[in-house]
């Protein structure tokens, strides 16, 4: 089974026969668990989000285009056992695009997300006068609609043309795509990266500027409810700061292999690393959850409605059926 972006796991191991039924039962084991907890985690991300949080703010949005991001990163780990037990998946185009194009734009999706939500909550706090004006909800959905067009625009190019298909070349993500391809999403995806750090650096010097001015001044006043509204905005933007830090440290190594790929450069390793860095990246795709369950309150009653709600309608249908006259039932 192909858990790695640039050969199969006999190539990233030693080809041993009692080794390789282990490394395929533990990547397989590792696959289904991502599988489960990434649909089962953003699933209530986003369900809690659309039915629970209201007012749906920009920043509230963002995570929505996050949590489904990450639930089909979840669904495409999943997927790759299908490659194990159906080996011809890897002999068509499109089938072998699949494999590692899905990942992609939703990893691209996600970072897009992410830097676009670090830039709504750097208006909220550092230039709060003028937030309502430049994050109205019509721009909000342009830069969502944006954030999907160009992630599915780009991955799905080599569907098209732009593949090495034609060239004889294995279904190894390594040699499959355009150089050009592979620059331009290393580009992208570090570009957000950087301008997310530094805007969160912005962010962290102006939340000690407002915390100090709050402890210096304890009489209510316009200026003291402002404060209070961007000390509201800040812890908003720690949680996203955790989001972000988590998306950057899961996939920030692999991205230096896509710029390899780009660069043409080879490098060579006694296993194959980069199988155990994509499976770090995928793996953030459950990390998010449970950062909001542990940082937001408002997600934590969120998630008691919506368990409350859930059993109240198991309940109610329980006992109608309990009541129900016998000779109804036939």
């Amino acid at each position: 089974m192909n858990v790695s972006a640039d050969n199969s796991t006999s190539d990233a191991f030693p080809s041993s026969r009692k080794q390789i039924p282990t490394i395929l039962i533990v990547f397989t084991s590792l696959q289904m668990l991502v599988l489960v907890v990434a649909c089962v985690g953003n699933g209530i991300v986003a369900a809690v989000f659309v039915r629970y949080i209201k007012p749906m703010t920009a920043t509230s949005k963002f995570i929505l285009c996050l949590a489904v991001a990450d639930f089909c990163v979840g669904i495409s780990s999943g997927s790759q056992i299908l490659y194990l037990f159906f080996p011809e998946l890897s002999k068509n185009l499109y089938t072998c695009l699949l494999r590692y194009q899905v990942v992609s734009m939703m990893t691209m999706a996600s970072q897009l997300a992410a830097g676009f939500t670090t830039f709504d909550r750097y208006i909220a706090i550092c230039r709060n006068t003028i937030h309502h004006r430049i994050m109205k909800p019509s721009v909000v959905n342009c830069l969502i609609a944006f954030l999907w067009i160009y992630s599915f625009t780009v991955a799905g190019l080599p569907f098209v043309y732009f593949n090495n298909w034609d060239q004889g070349v294995s279904c190894s993500f390594s040699y499959l795509l355009h150089k050009w391809l592979y620059l331009l999403s290393g580009f992208v995806e570090y570009s957000c990266m950087a301008i997310s750090v530094f805007l969160y650096g912005l962010i962290l010097r102006k939340a000690r500027q407002i915390y100090a001015k709050s402890l210096k001044k304890a009489t209510e006043g316009p200026d003291n409810e402002r404060n209070r509204k961007i000390i509201k905005n800040i812890r908003s933007a720690k949680v996203m700061g955790y989001v972000t830090l988590a998306l950057v440290v899961s996939w920030s190594p692999y991205k230096v292999y896509q710029l390899r790929y780009g660069f043409g450069i080879t490098w060579d390793f006694s296993f194959n690393l980069s199988s155990w860095l994509v499976f770090l990246g995928i793996f953030n795709s459950v990390v998010n959850p449970f950062i909001y369950a542990y940082q937001r309150k408002d997600f934590r009653s969120g998630c008691q409605k919506l368990c409350c709600g859930c059993g109240r309608r198991v309940a109610s249908a329980k006992y109608t059926e309990d009541t129900e006259e016998p000779s109804s039932r036939f």
